[in-house]
């Protein structure tokens, strides 16, 4: 996978910070093999948007948003299925 481009515009390092608060608050749940850290994989996942867009306009701050709702979704998930405690039947 190729390194994501620098930058200075402020809506795609915002981005990139929403991106990797969704990921931070969960790195226990990341899948396994993942090595990257949480700011790197935010990045990565930016730049690729970006790079379908090739601007900052609405479409693509509404699939930033979705990335963020999907991460928030699958971490939730995760954590339901560690905290989940089965019990026996009576």
């Amino acid at each position: 996978m190729s390194r994501p481009q620098p930058t200075t515009d402020d809506v795609r390092l915002r981005c990139r910070e929403l991106l990797t608060g969704a990921l931070r608050g969960s790195e226990e749940d990341l899948p396994d093999g993942v090595v990257k850290p949480p700011e790197e994989l935010a990045e990565l996942v930016e730049d690729s948007i970006f790079k379908k867009y090739k601007n900052t306009d609405m479409k693509y701050k509404a699939h930033v948003r979705s990335r963020i709702f999907n991460l928030k979704v699958y971490f939730e998930k995760k954590k339901q299925e560690r905290t989940f405690v089965q019990r026996p039947a009576e």
